[in-house]
């Protein structure tokens, strides 16, 4: 093989086993297993050389650098802060997520190298998009799809230990497909990347298996990003397309109603079944929406420097062990999570990246089906934040760099276009 070919091998290995990351119960440590190989083969292969475009520097000085900061605030606290659940805390959590993150920044580094000098390579670029797409669909995408099938008609199919019989599907006698995934909120944020990069190609096929694994997750989170983004979808395509789509929707909604009446009454009881949504809700209410409250509250009980640093990467571990109202070591929104271990600055941060990439793309004119797709991938992006809190993660790496790749295909795409007029 050649060491060209050596040198691409561990950027499609670790695209393709990003999805692991989210299957610890059925694969614990494998996610570990495949970014420590990962780091190790890009270590082996890499020529010391960095390319520092405005998206590199971007992403190093809005994303990365108020983690290091928080990390760094957090090591000095420790000589002043008399806690012994602090210490333990920063012995037992801070040197996994310094590793983590060195291993993340030069992850990121060897593939933005990669991507930089074939920038105007579009077939180098889809090959980086296929392979993250490929690795859901196999990795998660075809057992879910022989869950459902299992489900339907009773064959044969793997048992694993996974949480999907949480929440109102117990009480309706339903079982939710996670797939290997630990449980639907970890698997949905997956199957939206997949079905939108299916979208970006046009791979129909691709679309579909993947929406069916999200209809059956019964997710709710999902089905609300789901609503959202073709929303948004229907009202950034043309016109007479829209009128189309619209019409479309309408059909088969009726139809389905007047085949499956029951659907009505499935809607209803999931509907019903939200507390969030029930009259007189407190946010106190639901250990879901108490764990993003609660991590706030704490905070701004804290002094200045706490509210702009943050309390450190995976300080939800030091309030879960400290404080017995804590239950819970995430509060699965991105925001909330960030807020408490990076504090304001790690917030400020990271709205000014997403909004920098968003105007590198509104740079594009007009309103092709490309551009409105990538549009909806950092909608995306954005949406299952809210829900899944996986800033700390290798999607969360990976996402950043299909994003680059998407923007650098736009731009070979009209540059073609340029240069046809």
């Amino acid at each position: 093989m050649k060491e060209s070919s050596l040198k691409l091998f561990p950027i499609y290995f670790f695209i393709f086993t990003v999805p692991i990351s989210v299957c610890t119960i059925v694969l614990p440590n494998f996610e570990y297993l495949t970014i420590f190989a990962s780091f190790i083969m890009m270590a082996i292969f890499y020529r010391r050389q960095t390319y520092i475009d405005s998206y590199f520097r971007n992403v190093l000085l809005f994303f990365y650098a108020p983690i290091l900061v928080s990390t760094l605030y957090t090591c000095l606290k420790l000589g002043f802060k008399n806690d012994a659940y602090y210490y333990q805390y920063v012995t037992d959590f801070i040197p996994g997520r310094i590793i983590h993150l060195v291993m993340f920044i030069f992850i990121f580094n060897y593939i933005h190298c990669y991507i930089f000098e074939n920038k105007n390579d579009v077939n180098a670029l889809n090959k980086l998009l296929y392979s993250y797409l490929y690795g859901i669909i196999i990795i998660l995408g075809i057992f879910g799809i022989w869950q459902i099938v299992s489900n339907a008609t009773g064959i044969w199919c793997p048992q694993f230990e996974t949480r999907g019989a949480l929440y109102f599907a117990t009480d309706l006698g339903i079982k939710r497909i996670t797939s290997i995934a630990d449980e639907p909120s970890y698997l949905v944020p997956f199957l939206i990347d997949g079905i939108l990069i299916s979208m970006f190609f046009k791979k129909k096929f691709f679309s579909i298996l993947l929406s069916i694994v999200l209809l059956a997750s019964l997710s709710f989170g999902a089905y609300v990003e789901a609503f959202f983004l073709s929303l948004t979808y229907i009202l950034l395509i043309p016109a007479m397309k829209k009128t189309k789509i619209i019409a479309s929707l309408i059909g088969v909604t009726i139809m389905m109603i007047i085949i499956f009446p029951e659907i009505l009454d499935f809607v209803v009881s999931i509907i019903s079944s939200r507390e969030e949504l029930q009259s007189g809700f407190e946010m106190d209410d639901t250990s879901r929406t108490a764990m993003i409250v609660y991590p706030i509250k704490i905070l701004f009980e804290g002094n200045f420097m706490d509210i702009l640093l943050g309390n450190g990467p995976a300080s939800f571990k030091y309030l879960e062990i400290s404080d017995p109202k804590c239950l819970f070591g995430t509060s699965n929104n991105i925001l909330v999570d960030l807020f408490y271990e990076g504090g304001l600055l790690a917030i400020v941060m990271l709205i000014t990246l997403f909004v920098l990439i968003w105007k590198s793309f509104s740079k594009f004119k007009g309103g092709g089906a490309d551009i409105i797709i990538i549009k909806l991938f950092l909608i995306h992006i954005l949406l299952s934040s809210q829900y899944r809190a996986d800033y700390a993660s290798e999607r969360f790496v990976v996402l950043l760099i299909l994003v680059e790749c998407l923007f650098l295909i736009k731009c070979e795409s009209e540059q073609r276009k340029e240069e046809y007029q």
